[in-house]
């Protein structure tokens, strides 16, 4: 049983970190990543990631960059909802009139997040 709890383990930061990368990058009105927010936010690559990942490889003049995205805007924000469920205090709480203020909630930004909670 010991292997079940390290994959469940697994399963649980698969899923926060795909939650706080989806939160981030909604409030932040982005819906493209690189590597370096995966690392970020401790989105480890596994199949349950990439279920949920789209990844496009774009050549640079000098490297290779891996672009990432959510299979869809509803999964992003599905995700980013249930990080903030689960996060007892989430890096920006968009809860918060002040910061719900900047996001520009009032112009249907973010109702899909809002349904979701």
């Amino acid at each position: 049983t010991s292997g079940n709890a390290s994959e469940c383990d697994q399963v649980s930061q698969a899923v926060v970190g795909l939650g706080k990368l989806a939160y981030t990058k909604l409030l932040e009105h982005e819906t493209l990543f690189f590597d370096h927010d995966l690392k970020a936010n401790s989105v480890d690559s596994c199949d349950l990631v990439n279920s949920f990942l789209d990844r496009t490889s774009v050549q640079q003049p000098d490297c290779v960059e891996n672009v990432f995205s959510f299979t869809h805007l509803t999964i992003q924000e599905f995700f980013a909802a249930l990080y903030y469920v689960l996060e007892t205090s989430p890096l920006h709480d968009i809860m918060n009139m002040e910061d719900s203020n900047n996001t520009l909630i009032g112009s249907g930004y973010l109702d899909l997040f809002f349904r979701f909670l």
